[in-house]
């Protein structure tokens, strides 16, 4: 069934969402920070219009009255980010129901399997925000991402050839295109007022990952000057058993 989506967002990750969603037959509404981005929305069907940390009141008529409200932007674009949340959230009508595009990075750093029930950094201006979300009365998803990733946005791209650390490490990587679907699939379940971790299942070293995917680009391997240990392993077990997702994108390529 067609919902009427806001999406508050629409960059790296929230622009080909944007566009998927349409594609699906939804209304969409997105928000950017300049008029000649609106426009560009507007080109691609999105129903753009201006929202930024300075002008926190203009959501439109209509955007209030969504189905779904779906909050993807970072910390760096506000200066108070759990309360410019908080009031995105207030405008809405109280049967929008919101997911946030939350983080695997508030989770402490430990070794071994992280779950959604591990160990929080309660500082963290990500977990913050979602406080704020769990508590707005509205029906919520919260989504923490691990790394994001494509074809064109690789972090081989900023460590070939250079020093880095920590070559047992644990590699938590998403593909851009797994978060779209994941999303997608949160829409139209009914299980909400929940949290699931959304990161791809295969688990490499970062030497492993790291010095394969030069070779893959051609690339000089990075220089691993400590072997660290494994750290955090961010388990998506939840979102795979409860709502039958399945992680389509290799993080090899």
């Amino acid at each position: 069934m067609e919902k009427r989506i806001t999406l508050i967002g629409c960059g790296w990750l929230g622009l080909p969402l944007g566009i998927s969603l349409i594609e699906k037959g939804n209304d969409v509404l997105g928000s950017a920070q300049s008029p000649e981005k609106v426009e560009s929305l507007i080109n691609l069907r999105i129903n753009g219009f201006l929202y930024s940390d300075d002008n926190l009141a203009n959501i439109p008529t209509e955007a209030k009255l969504s189905d779904i409200l779906i909050i993807n932007f970072p910390p760096s674009k506000s200066t108070d980010y759990a309360k410019q949340v908080s009031v995105l959230i207030d405008q809405f009508s109280a049967e929008t129901k919101v997911i946030f595009t939350s983080s695997t990075s508030v989770y402490k750093d430990i070794d071994g399997l992280v779950n959604e029930q591990g160990d929080i950094n309660e500082t963290h201006p990500v977990y913050l925000v979602e406080q704020a979300v769990i508590h707005s009365h509205h029906d919520f998803c919260i989504l923490r991402l691990a790394g994001l990733i494509d074809e064109y946005r690789h972090p081989i791209n900023f460590l070939s050839g250079r020093e880095t650390q920590n070559a047992l490490g644990k590699v938590n990587l998403v593909h851009k295109l797994d978060v779209i679907s994941a999303i997608e699939t949160q829409l139209s379940s009914t299980k909400w007022n929940t949290i699931y971790n959304v990161c791809s299942p295969e688990h490499p070293s970062r030497k492993e990952y790291y010095s394969k995917n030069a070779d893959l680009k051609g690339l000089p391997h990075p220089i691993f000057t400590s072997e660290g240990t494994v750290g955090k392993e961010i388990s998506s077990q939840k979102l795979i058993e409860t709502l039958g997702f399945q992680f389509n994108q290799s993080i090899f390529f």
